[in-house]
């Protein structure tokens, strides 16, 4: 008759235990700071994408505004002067970092819209029967965009 010995299973000893929260924890430190990284380019792009949407809105915005009337260049400022005594100003605000449009009623300003941010240069170039305007954002990326140019009545004077 031969006599065996039960081995009893007791599970994992402490070392082992130890040895496999190790090992976890080096993989999770990893896909953290990968995942970091990630969101990290994510947000940077997301910005610039919406800075690239901010800045063709506004372009729009500005064709269409130029269209309401004569337009008037001077010092980097552009006056749209309508038929109905009123005008706009588009202004660049070096402190505020916006290009802003001024809505006046005769020579009293009536309110102000934003109509871009997070700028930091904003240039006004006249040749001949065009204009360009030259946007550099906070970031260093640059736009440009041409104009047709409606020249003034020479009564209608700013």
């Amino acid at each position: 008759m031969h006599i065996y010995k039960v081995k009893k299973c007791r599970g994992f000893t402490i070392v082992e235990l130890i040895a496999s929260i190790l090992i976890f924890s080096i993989f999770a430190v990893f896909s953290i700071s990968i995942l970091s990284g990630f969101m990290k380019g994510y947000l940077k792009e997301s910005e610039i994408e919406n800075q690239d949407s901010y800045v063709s809105e506004g372009m729009i915005i500005l064709d269409n505004l130029l269209r309401e009337g004569k337009i008037i260049l001077q010092n980097d400022e552009i006056e749209v002067i309508k038929s109905d005594n009123s005008y706009n100003s588009i202004v660049f605000n070096r402190y505020s970092e916006k290009v802003v449009i001024d809505y006046y009623e005769g020579n009293v300003k009536v309110t102000s819209n934003n109509l871009m941010t997070k700028i930091k240069e904003f240039n006004v170039l006249k040749n001949k029967n065009v204009f360009y305007i030259f946007i550099t954002c906070k970031d260093g990326r640059r736009y440009r965009r041409c104009f047709n140019l409606k020249l003034p009545d020479p009564q209608v004077t700013a």
